[in-house]
Order: structure tokens, then sequence, then C-alpha cells
């Protein structure tokens, strides 16, 4: 009968070690499937957040792929992004420029010009020394119309008007 009590006894000090297992379990698996629960929620946000970010990129790259040939926005919005123009000639197998055979109209020089310009400088541009009496140091001939020479002719009559035909 004491080893009975005895046995008793001892299997009532483990079912209460084990009722104090149990209590301790039962109070972690509450914390873990709480812990769980906070992490779905947080997961489901940020899933959410994600799907609106990932919507708000391809809006913004569907922007930025936009040009003036495929929306409704001005030429002028393309900045310095424009592409290089583009001839609508054909090409053909010919080189660029005057062809083989062909005569050429070249100004040519004539003996006696009809005008000749002297350009004498008044001062020396480097160092401001006068050359009233220098000597010539270098001549040039030159032959058809300068663009001095055309200014002068168009504003003979009125210096601030050009000639209108």
């Amino acid at each position: 009968m004491f080893r009975l009590r005895a046995e008793l006894a001892e299997l009532r000090a483990q079912n209460a070690e084990l009722r104090l297992t149990c209590q301790l379990l039962g109070e972690r698996t509450e914390a873990l499937v709480e812990r769980d629960q906070r992490r779905a929620a947080e997961n489901a946000a940020l899933r959410e957040r994600n799907r609106l970010l990932s919507e708000e990129v391809a809006k913004l790259r569907r922007r930025v792929d936009q040009n003036p040939r495929n929306s409704h926005r001005p030429p002028s919005s393309e900045g310095y992004a424009k592409p290089a123009p583009r001839s609508r000639r054909e090409r053909t197998d010919r080189q660029p420029g005057g062809q083989p055979g062909h005569p050429g109209a070249t100004l040519g020089q004539v003996a006696t010009p009809a005008e000749r310009v002297r350009h004498r400088p008044e001062v020396c541009a480097g160092c401001g020394t006068a050359l009233a009496e220098a000597s010539v140091v270098s001549t040039e001939h030159r032959h058809g119309q300068s663009a001095f020479g055309v200014l002068r002719m168009l504003h003979a009559d009125n210096p601030w008007m050009p000639v209108t035909a």
C-alpha cells in the first residue's frame, strides 16, 4: 500500500508538471497565433501597397514612353530628344555633287577687273603701331562679289532700308 501511495504521489507530481507544461504550451501557441495573424495582416497590406506601386510605375512608364507621334502632346514638347530628320527622296546609285561629264560653271578671274579695292589698316591689330608709312607685306587677288560689296550696293540709296524689287 505504501508503494501504491508513493506511485500515486509520483503520478500526481507528473500530472501537475504536465498540466503546467500544457498551460505554457497553450500560452505559447496563443502568442504564435497572434503573431501569425499580425504578420498575415502586414503581408496583406504590403501586397496591396505593392499592387498600387506597380500600377503607378506602369502609369509613369506609359507617360515616359509618350511622344508627339503617339499622343496628344505638341511637337515642341520633345525638347532635344527629337528624331533625326529623314529625307523623303529615294536613294540612287549616284554620288553627291557634280556628276562626271557635267561642264560646270566656275566664275573665272578677268584680266582687267571692274573694281579694285585696297584694304589699308590704319594701325596694327596686335601692337597698335601706325601703319600709314608701312610697306605692303602681301597682296591677295579675289574674284566675284564680296559680301561687303553686295551690302554696299543694296544700301547705296538709303543705308537703313534695303532695296526691294
